[in-house]
């Protein structure tokens, strides 16, 4: 089972290597697609778009797959930074968050 996801809002400077394995750590899934998008009038920022695979193993797989469903976000915390990840309706042109 899987999720396209988003973390509206990320620091361009971050890179996708630091993304990726800050969300794998977690143990939580696997990353399948990345993409990034730069924020259009704010070249500090860009939005990070990712197809997700679910750990069906791990502890809090309900809780967490649910939140999303519901619409609400959940917290991955990096460092001293927190990522907040929605659900993507749509990945083509752009993207909506349920």
């Amino acid at each position: 089972m899987y999720h396209n996801i988003c973390i509206p809002k990320m620091d361009s400077r971050v890179t996708e290597t630091k993304i990726r394995t800050g969300i794998e750590n977690t143990q939580i899934g696997h990353i399948i697609r990345y993409t990034e998008i730069p924020w259009k009038h704010d070249d500090a920022n860009k939005k990070v778009l990712m197809s997700f695979e679910w750990n069906k193993e791990h502890a809090q797989y309900n809780q967490l797959k649910e939140r999303l469903d519901k619409g609400g976000n959940i917290k991955i915390v990096n460092d001293t930074v927190i990522w907040h990840v929605y659900i993507v309706e749509e990945w083509q042109r752009g993207f909506k968050m349920v």
